[in-house]
């Protein structure tokens, strides 16, 4: 029953079944595994087993189970890690592995589902072009003005009044943190898919980033609180200025007035799911 379980949570997502061992991970070095998270509760219903876990890597681990030998580098799901800790799991790995071959990295978030996501491999873009540039991650302040929609518009019955929120992490007095919103603009009136080529959207005021940010985009419905999510993306300023062309969410359109960032359907988190083209148009 168990095993049906989770093969149903991972639908068609490879499960390695060697050894009578029946878990959600994959090699991708040979110290390296990705997998989904260890459960011992409910969870390991459908979930990695915690006490399968620990018989297949054959020594107890888990802060209880795993004698401490447990980091954690906290993100939400189905986001990308905030990018200033990305250096620190990378040397947290080396430091651990280059102690001998037979030691071994698993690496898991909440679920498993939300790795591939576009604004997750723009971040590693994003890291691998700061080695590869040997670039030292610095505040950079930047002013969004405007959002332009081009190439059409979600298919949506009633006509799309596209809005979008700008929000960033801030830090709390309790001491944890969470995403405020710190703008926000919509287009007004309610446009057709087909007789729309695109439009802009323009905040009041310009709104300060500086660091990670997240555009969500909405569809504000006929019952005027109601905001269907339409698709969002994650953004790093420092990025924004110091970015090579051929990377996901490039600087591609410079003008005298600023910069320009360009993200196509693809680069789109959820967005880039609907491969039908049935809600956003292929050119999106």
């Amino acid at each position: 029953m168990a095993r049906a379980l989770r093969q149903m949570v991972s639908k068609k997502k490879k499960r390695f079944t060697e050894d009578d061992f029946n878990l959600d991970l994959s090699y991708i070095t040979p110290q390296i595994i990705a997998m989904g998270v260890p459960a011992d509760t409910l969870e390991r219903l459908f979930r990695n087993n915690i006490d399968e876990v620990v018989r297949c890597v054959e020594r107890t681990y888990d802060s209880a189970k795993f004698q401490g030998r447990v980091e954690q580098f906290p993100m939400r799901d189905h986001n990308p890690p905030p990018i200033h800790i990305i250096p620190s799991f990378c040397e947290s790995v080396y430091n651990w592995l280059k102690k001998g071959t037979d030691y071994v990295a698993a690496i898991h978030c909440k679920a498993g589902k939300g790795v591939t996501i576009p604004s997750q491999r723009r971040y590693v873009f994003y890291y691998a072009h700061m080695l590869h540039k040997q670039l030292s991650l610095k505040p950079c302040r930047l002013l969004l003005t405007s959002v332009l929609v081009e190439n059409g518009l979600p298919a949506i019955q009633s006509g799309c009044c596209m809005l979008f929120k700008c929000r960033q992490m801030a830090n709390c007095q309790d001491g944890k943190s969470k995403y405020v919103t710190i703008g926000e603009a919509e287009c007004g009136e309610p446009r057709r898919a087909q007789s729309s080529l695109g439009f802009c959207i323009r905040p009041p005021a310009p709104i300060p980033v500086c660091g990670d940010f997240k555009l969500v985009f909405y569809n504000r419905g006929k019952l005027l609180a109601r905001l269907d999510k339409l698709f969002h993306c994650w953004l790093n300023t420092f990025f924004v200025v110091n970015q090579p062309p051929d990377t996901p969410g490039a600087l591609r359109c410079p003008d005298r007035a600023g910069l320009c960032v360009t993200l196509t359907k693809g680069e789109l988190d959820r967005a880039c799911k609907d491969t039908q083209h049935r809600v956003f148009p292929e050119g999106f």
